[in-house]
């Protein structure tokens, strides 16, 4: 019997989808035309290095930033009394996530950390994150957590790590004993 079945925003995940391959044709359209055509027509100078320079780092940040939000962002979940079952919407599979489970923590982002987050830690060191804005019943997943006895690691709040991705504070925690 299914105790929760998320819920997820399929227009808002499309519309990621959809600006994300903009950005990747803007991105291959300037590394292949603009810049051969820029280099070729003889006259390179120092305002065409700034703009190529410019226009890379803009057009290669934007394409890395929304391919990580749409490979990030794209599971729902399904829990019945038994199982977890992660719901892959990229590539329509489905996966039994229950003996794989370290625990889920609670996260904040944004510019005033105001947008929530659930993140689902699993023994593999990969993160299932799942917030407020991609699921219309978010409210019901932590209690959805808390039937099922999931561990609840604790709170964290967004730690950049690199450019495009952030620290996982819980990664180093051993498995959570589920008999408490």
């Amino acid at each position: 019997m299914i105790v929760f079945k998320s819920r997820f925003i399929y227009p808002i995940y499309f519309l990621l989808l959809v600006v994300t391959s903009l950005f990747s044709v803007f991105f291959v359209f300037y590394l292949f035309v603009l810049i051969p055509q820029i280099i070729t027509e003889g006259d390179f100078s120092y305002d065409d290095f700034w703009f190529i320079l410019i226009g890379m780092f803009m057009f290669g940040y934007f394409t890395a930033q929304f391919n990580q939000i749409v490979v990030t962002l794209r599971f729902g979940i399904v829990i019945t009394e038994k199982e977890i079952i992660l719901k892959d919407y990229l590539i329509w599979r489905e996966t039994n996530i229950t003996t794989q489970i370290k625990g889920y923590s609670s996260s904040y982002y944004g510019y005033k950390n105001d947008i929530k987050c659930l993140i689902i830690y699993l023994k593999d060191n990969r993160h299932i994150n799942m917030p407020r804005y991609m699921y219309f019943n978010y409210k019901d997943i932590e209690p959805a957590f808390q039937q099922l006895k999931l561990p609840f690691l604790g709170n964290e709040l967004f730690v950049g790590k690199y450019i495009i991705s952030r620290a996982y504070r819980f990664d180093d925690v051993a498995e959570v004993d589920k008999s408490l």
